[in-house]
Order: structure tokens, then C-alpha cells, then sequence
């Protein structure tokens, strides 16, 4: 629970005039998602596997693709 309210808690420190668009609030999203989550990835196949993840659910649910 904790890592989450990260995520969201440096989602909420976002000015509304920066983010103004879907894609924008996306990329925040997924530098959030590193910054919380890539510190505690022991090897490189760990973190490779992460971003496989977020790729597929970011081209599944909304249409983007993450490099």
C-alpha cells in the first residue's frame, strides 16, 4: 500500500497547467511507476519483465506504446 500512495502522491504534486493531456498524465504515471518500483529490482531480466508489463497494459488499455 505503501508504494502506491508514492505513485499517487507524486501524481498529486503535478500542476494542473503542465499535464494537459492523456498522454502527458500517462508518462508522469510511468515516471512515477519507476521511480517507485525500479530501486527494488534485483537483476536486469527483473526489470526488463516490469517494463514488458507496462507496455502491454499501456497498449492494451490505452492505446500507447511505451519505448
Amino acid at each position: 500500500m505503501r508504494d502506491i500512495s508514492r505513485m499517487f502522491e507524486g501524481l498529486l504534486h503535478s500542476y494542473k497547467q503542465v499535464i494537459t493531456s492523456k498522454v502527458e498524465l500517462l508518462r508522469l504515471w510511468l515516471h512515477e511507476a519507476h521511480r517507485v518500483y525500479s530501486d527494488r529490482f534485483i537483476s536486469n531480466d527483473d526489470h526488463d519483465f516490469f517494463v514488458k508489463i507496462l507496455s502491454d497494459k499501456l497498449a492494451f488499455y490505452f492505446d500507447q506504446v511505451y519505448h
